[in-house]
């Protein structure tokens, strides 16, 4: 019998794939489709370079059983994909109103002012910066001063797009490396359900600062083109807002729905048979090693995989930072 990534059970990290801010409840359902949309799956409509803020989430592995598996409740998985992909339009709608909404802003305000611009020593117009913002003046914008204009916003996404991307790396490798740490100092205790409850934390924590991280780059991103003008960012702040509150409603709705209580019902049979098959194997393999070649074994113990020793609910998280194997 064959199953598809149901193994994965995804820990919804944002800046790694996650759709919705992760609370710590005892059952994400997102694992039942690709609807785990990235920040930059989220904004493609309104910039395909935003797709370069982000990587796409890592393919489920195709996972084979030689035991039977608890029935996977269709039904209730179609409906509950269906009101996934009825909240993801109506994310999308919000966020083309909002994209709108600050087209028409900037269009009103161009009609009666312009950046300033400034032959540079290659001959080259550009436009003139103060704090690192443009300089605007009074005056209707020419179609010059809007193409220069239009130039300068174009290399300021671009500028953002890099430092997003460097932001992101550098966070992922952190949490790589505070994980790393944490386990290579607990290898042989990794089965101890207090080590397990600490690693946990750990991956909740680097959770809240995904979060706190990729909001930033939200804003940013909605604001990089904005002339120097409060209103507007305001305007911006109070969408970004209720999109969140969006999300949180959103969240809340799947979570409590029918559809996902039979989901985690589900999902907690099959992760307790699964981890009981697991410790089987792993037993087993131990001693089929030892008895191999005793000596060697207690000499060069081989790298466990974390999918062996850890709780089914952890691995996935885990295998989004390139963690695969416990340290030697």
């Amino acid at each position: 019998m064959s199953f598809f990534g149901i193994m994965a059970i995804p820990m919804a990290m944002n800046l790694l794939g996650g759709m919705f801010r992760p609370k710590p409840p005892s059952f994400n359902p997102s694992y039942l489709s690709s609807m785990n949309s990235s920040l930059s799956s989220r904004m493609a409509k309104h910039s395909a370079s935003m797709q370069k803020m982000w990587e796409k989430a890592p393919t489920p592995k195709k996972i084979s059983f030689d035991f039977d598996v608890p029935r996977f409740p269709q039904e209730a998985g179609t409906k509950f994909e269906q009101i996934q992909q009825q909240h993801e339009g109506e994310r999308m709608t919000f966020l083309n109103k909002m994209q709108n909404d600050k087209v028409k802003m900037k269009e009103e305000f161009f009609a009666k002012n312009h950046c300033e611009t400034k032959e540079g020593t290659d001959g080259k117009s550009r436009v003139v910066t103060k704090n690192g913002k443009p300089v605007v003046r009074p005056g209707r914008e020419t179609a010059p001063q809007k193409t220069i204009r239009l130039s300068y916003e174009a290399t300021q996404k671009a500028e953002m797009f890099a430092k997003h991307a460097g932001e992101k790396q550098e966070f992922v490798q952190q949490q790589k490396g505070q994980i790393t740490q944490f386990l290579d100092g607990n290898k042989f205790q990794v089965h101890n359900p207090a080590i397990q409850g600490e690693l946990q934390k750990m991956i909740m924590d680097g959770q809240k600062k995904s979060i706190k991280l990729q909001d930033e780059h939200e804003e940013e991103y909605y604001k990089i083109d904005l002339p120097p003008v409060k209103g507007m960012e305001a305007k911006i702040d109070q969408d970004l807002e209720k999109y969140r509150e969006l999300q949180a409603k959103q969240m809340e709705e799947q979570e409590n729905s029918p559809n996902a209580r039979e989901l985690a019902d589900y999902q907690q049979d099959l992760v307790a048979l699964l981890d009981a098959k697991r410790a089987e194997a792993r037993d087993r393999r131990k001693s089929e090693m030892f008895l191999k070649d005793p000596r060697k074994m207690l000499a060069n113990p081989p790298k466990q995989d974390i999918a062996t020793v850890l709780p089914m609910n952890m691995v996935a998280a885990l295998e989004q930072f390139g963690i695969t194997d416990l340290p030697a």
